[in-house]
């Protein structure tokens, strides 16, 4: 028995071998200086979230936590969370991964409409500019 699966598997070793060497680049029809395919998009990161953080949680916490989440990724919703226990705590906060910069502009234009709220004046920030590109519609839902 043994003989008859090595014959086999040589006879197939001896089909491969009897393809020859690769052809060269010059010869190939397709251009083998560009890339195939699409790069893989896992690779790219789309947030600036290059760390992974894995959790062993109870059953039915991931269900309740995606509930909650309510659209936003899980490293946003986490780091909102994140955001609004270091508001509870006093601490200083970046909200929702802002720049330095960003943070500080935001900053100064809180401290000078003497608020603490950096949401507010982000959002009026967000909606100013939207009505400057004209991207803005109000729909009759509202």
């Amino acid at each position: 028995m043994i003989n008859v699966f090595r014959k086999a598997a040589n006879a197939a070793l001896d089909n491969k071998s009897k393809l020859g060497p690769p052809p060269e680049p010059h010869q190939s029809r397709i251009d083998l200086t560009k890339p195939i395919g699409k790069p893989d998009a896992r690779r790219i990161p789309k947030s600036g979230r290059t760390e992974q953080l894995n959790s062993k949680v109870r059953g039915g916490f991931q269900a309740e936590f995606d509930e909650a989440r309510a659209g936003m990724t899980r490293g946003a919703f986490l780091e909102a969370l994140l955001a609004l226990w270091k508001k509870e705590q006093g601490g200083d906060i970046t909200p929702f991964g802002l720049s330095d910069s960003a943070h500080r502009v935001a900053s100064l234009i809180a401290d000078h409409l003497k608020t603490d709220d950096l949401g507010r004046v982000l959002e009026d920030a967000l909606i100013s500019r939207a009505k400057e590109l004209g991207l803005t519609k109000r729909s009759s839902a509202r």
